[in-house]
């Protein structure tokens, strides 16, 4: 149990305060205008409903363009609901499974919730999305999650459904499904979306009955952190797995593009090996520490004659924040796609990320720069993952300013025969078809 979490208080009075805690952290840790859509800002709500009503337009233009279709006609018996990343879905139809879109998630895939249950979860998703805090621990909120708790369990019964993929199993609705899939012995999975895992929780990720990794060390760390090995499956990565690794990263100063560091927006995993206040995830960041980020890193490039860098901001912040912070005479905001980003290059600087994977299959070489306190915890005081912690030797990391200048002199790089170890080289889920049959 985390200490000092006010989460431990609201659910001894809230009957549902498992599935809607995303939800509460969010509103109370989700603030500051360093974050693209806070929660403290009022355009939320509007985006909010704008997003109701976008997706009630795709709802029917969906259901209208596929009602004549014969395939719409045809009775499945092989049906799975999925809204996993990186390709599962194409090696799943290509067994004979058909994909069913979530109820909650209006996509391509067919979505066979009648009219009016759609009306019902799209009125409840924009409460959930934008109500606050107050009212999502009300009874009255209760009572309408029990509505949507009959609706999803009738959805996943009267389909025959197969089996779950989820990309996590944090958000309401992915708690709510598998729980409700479990009642009915309908398998859940989560499909691994990051690498950039932390191995200090066994809640996060835990919930629904497999794993499937990318490669045997993320299956090996999860274990050792108490997740159950029997559980994780190591499915190999559907792009990468399929692609051959560089013969070697590009690795100069001509082109440097830097990431930052994202403060997150709600509490992360607990490292039970800490104790005391340190134990505490929910303590305080600093997010003037997102600056000093890129003012060291800044420095360490300036200090070997590169003067300019391209600047990626996270995808849930704000660049205009950055932009009355950062050295604009030095750094310029990177626009580009991921794919263009990452193709013009010569060298990628940033913190524990799946950008890491990323860069080097694009060839460009990622030095980790992930300054720590005497602690070992990292300057938002949240545990550092292997291998970003330094505990691969064919990984370099910086842990202070002047380790990552030492790292930019001897132009350290990547091991490519690290990778493996990371990201198997087969795409392989014949474990997950046969507990599927």
């Amino acid at each position: 149990m985390k200490e000092y979490y006010y989460l431990d208080r609201i659910k001894e009075k809230t009957k549902y305060a498992d599935y809607i805690q995303y939800e509460l952290d969010r509103r109370v840790y989700c603030y500051g205008n360093q974050q693209k859509i806070s929660f403290e800002k009022t355009r939320w709500r509007y985006n909010v409903i704008f997003s109701a009503i976008l997706e009630f337009l795709i709802y029917l233009y969906f259901r209208l363009t596929t009602f004549f279709l014969t395939e719409n006609k045809k009775k499945f018996n092989n049906n799975v609901l999925s809204t996993a990343y990186h390709g599962f879905n194409e090696i799943l139809k290509k067994n004979q499974y058909s994909i069913l879109g979530t109820p909650w998630v209006i996509s391509k895939n067919k979505n066979k919730l009648n009219f009016f249950d759609f009306v019902k979860i799209t009125i409840f998703k924009v409460k959930l999305l934008s109500s606050d805090f107050n009212y999502l621990i009300s009874p009255e909120f209760s009572s309408k999650i029990e509505v949507i708790k009959l609706i999803i369990g009738t959805y996943i019964s009267t389909n025959k459904i197969k089996g779950i993929f989820l990309p996590q199993d944090v958000g309401f609705f992915e708690k709510l499904i598998i729980d409700e899939a479990r009642k009915k012995g309908i398998p859940s999975f989560v499909i691994l979306h990051g690498a950039a895992l932390r191995y200090g929780n066994t809640l996060n990720d835990n919930r629904a009955d497999y794993l499937c990794v990318f490669g045997q060390v993320l299956k090996q760390k999860l274990v050792e952190s108490g997740f159950m090995p029997n559980k994780i499956i190591i499915s190999g990565h559907p792009k990468y797995s399929l692609l051959k690794l560089p013969i070697n990263l590009r690795n100069d100063h001509i082109d440097v593009m830097v990431a930052t560091k994202p403060l997150p927006g709600s509490p992360v995993e607990i490292a039970e090996h800490l104790k005391g206040r340190a134990r505490d995830t929910n303590r305080l960041k600093d997010r003037g520490n997102l600056i000093l980020y890129l003012m060291e890193v800044q420095m360490a490039l300036l200090s070997i004659g590169v003067n300019k860098a391209r600047l990626r901001i996270h995808p849930s912040e704000s660049s205009l924040w950055y932009l009355k912070f950062i050295d604009t005479n030095f750094f310029s905001i990177d626009k580009l796609s991921l794919l263009e980003s990452l193709e013009k290059s010569s060298l990628i600087i940033g913190p524990s990320s799946s950008l890491f994977f990323d860069s080097i299959f694009s060839g460009v070489n990622y030095m980790v720069y992930e300054p720590v306190y005497d602690d070992g915890l990292d300057i938002l005081n949240d545990p550092v993952g292997y291998p970003f912690n330094g505990g691969d030797d064919g990984i370099p990391v910086a842990k202070n300013v002047d380790e990552l200048i030492g790292l930019l002199k001897s132009k350290s790089s990547v091991k490519l025969n690290s990778i493996e170890k990371y990201i198997s080289p087969n795409f392989d889920i014949k474990q997950v078809l046969d507990i599927l049959k």
